[in-house]
């Protein structure tokens, strides 16, 4: 099963611009094979499902974007220990003072 950019046609331009984006077709035509069964018309089949999956995910909205959100309480506690820790392990390795 082949399908190009002619196929497109008398579709409104967003969608047939949104189509020709998620399948690819700017490439080259898009071309689905199955080799899955014996039967010929079960194979067609399956082509077409593939298909009408690969249509439905480009035509799907894309995803909200995503908020940033700060850190909370316990990770900021939990930063905060450990630069303390690691402070406290390098005062550790300092030679005694020459006052002594």
């Amino acid at each position: 099963m082949s399908l190009d950019e002619t196929a497109l046609d008398g579709l409104p331009e967003d969608v047939a611009v949104r189509l020709r984006v998620g399948l690819g077709l700017e490439a080259g035509p898009l071309r689905i094979t199955s080799q899955e069964d014996r039967l010929l018309s079960r194979n067609r089949e399956i082509c077409r499902q593939r298909l009408l999956d690969r249509v439905t995910a480009a035509l799907a909205p894309p995803p909200p974007a995503r908020r940033p959100s700060r850190p909370g309480r316990a990770a900021r506690a939990k930063r905060l220990a450990t630069k303390r820790h690691t402070g406290t392990i390098k005062q550790l390795r300092k030679p005694p003072s020459a006052t002594d």
